[in-house]
């Protein structure tokens, strides 16, 4: 693992500089570092998953202190080893992707087990008691079930990331059985006031509409009556500039990667791959339209077939950089996108 440091606290301002490795004395094989700050000593920690020795059979949940934010200053300690039958299902048995958020009392550390490759990936929870001594390894308690797995033809959530505003961010394969090839999704969960642990529901059907996050843009919905290879879309912008327009499509064949070109105003030219999935996919673009009256063609090409069932526009009364901002995220996550 290495750290990257901005001294800016906007990450899109300022420079990044090279810190360096981060490490414990033994250097080994670490990833999905996380670290967070001690609500009531303000004392850095570090956790992350590895190896405890030097093949890979298993990896392990550590924690360690750290001096600064790139710096660790004291001897790794084990906090979780796979045990449950739902993390040692497949070899090698894993647990990775530490989370931490505090809840009251509570420091909830979520992780991911099992084989990321398989549709058995889920979600687990760890805590420990906020004045606990959190380099003592009985300070932590595992539970015996997972928080969040396969269901509702979704398949393998993993590697989560908890919001302020009680979103979780994670991703799943993008088809039954699709190993890595994945796709980034998001619901709420709530919490439970008594032990301050978060109340993860199942997960979300996919094709099913959700209330939009806090401070997300609002979205003008064109919506067709059936889905089909070829539509046009008369959309009205408030503005001459960039917009980000959110496109609900779906493949037909899986493996195969679907080709849509999306034509602005009979001359701006695009070309969208979509990867497969078992369900609709959202799929975020920024292109520039006029004041007014817009027509945004989308054509469904190549020999792969694929489906066309709404265009959204998102609002611009936000900030602009934020909405591109999301756009070139969820984009270079989801799709390849060229422009001609």
């Amino acid at each position: 693992m290495f750290v990257l440091e901005n001294e800016n606290e906007d990450p899109f301002q300022g420079e990044f500089q090279f810190r360096g490795q981060l490490t414990d004395v033994t250097n080994k094989w670490a990833i999905d570092g996380t670290v967070f700050e001690h609500p009531l000593t303000k004392e850095l920690y570090s956790i992350w998953s590895g190896w405890e020795g030097d093949v890979d059979v298993m990896q392990i949940l550590y924690i360690a202190h750290m001096s600064n934010p790139y710096t660790i200053d004291s001897k790794r300690v084990e906090i979780a080893r796979p045990t449950f039958a739902w993390e040692t299902n497949h070899s090698p048995h894993v647990n990775e992707g530490p989370e931490v958020i505090i809840y009251n009392q509570t420091i909830n550390l979520v992780f991911s087990a099992s084989g990321s490759w398989t549709n058995d990936y889920c979600m687990g929870l760890i805590t420990a008691h906020i004045e606990a001594n959190l380099m003592d390894p009985a300070s932590w308690k595992k539970r015996s079930e997972p928080l969040l797995k396969s269901e509702n033809g979704l398949f393998g959530p993993g590697h989560g990331s908890l919001t302020s505003d009680n979103w979780l961010v994670f991703h799943t394969a993008a088809y039954n059985g699709s190993g890595w090839t994945r796709q980034i999704r998001l619901q709420l969960f709530s919490w439970n006031k008594e032990d301050g642990t978060p109340i993860f529901t199942e997960l979300s059907d996919p094709n099913k509409p959700i209330t939009l996050p806090q401070n997300e843009p609002q979205r003008h919905r064109y919506q067709l009556d059936v889905p089909v290879h070829h539509a046009t879309f008369n959309v009205e912008a408030h503005m001459t500039g960039f917009h980000t327009i959110v496109i609900q499509v779906r493949s037909k064949e899986r493996t195969q990667t679907t080709n849509y070109l999306i034509i602005i105003n009979n001359s701006t030219t695009y070309t969208m791959d979509v990867l497969y999935s078992d369900n609709w996919s959202s799929i975020f673009i920024s292109v520039q339209l006029q004041s007014g009256q817009n027509t945004i063609d989308l054509t469904n090409i190549g020999a792969t077939p694929g489906e066309i069932y709404s265009l959204d526009l998102v609002s611009t009364s936000n900030n602009r950089s934020h909405t591109t901002g999301l756009s070139i995220l969820l984009f270079c996550l989801s799709f390849l996108i060229h422009f001609q």
